[in-house]
């Protein structure tokens, strides 16, 4: 199961579609309720996945200002 979920992240970071079925895995796999991946890049805003059911959560953070008051997303991205 963990080596074709391992394929499916390789896949997935050339096909950003993928993403909600792979974290879907990721969850089983660890018995979580949700996972998002998040993209950082110089001069583009934030982007990111996550499962259907939050990922209306997931835009409206995204948007919001709480990633830029953020310590940790600070030290990330030095």
């Amino acid at each position: 199961m963990l080596d074709d979920l391992t394929d499916k992240i390789y896949e997935a970071a050339f096909v950003p579609d993928l993403w909600p079925e792979v974290l879907d895995g990721i969850n089983r796999a660890s018995a979580s309720v949700g996972g998002a991946v998040f993209l950082f890049a110089d001069e583009q805003p934030v982007r990111g996945r996550t499962v259907p059911l939050l990922q209306d959560l997931l835009n409206e953070f995204l948007l919001g200002d709480t990633l830029q008051f953020s310590t940790a997303v600070s030290r990330m991205c030095a």
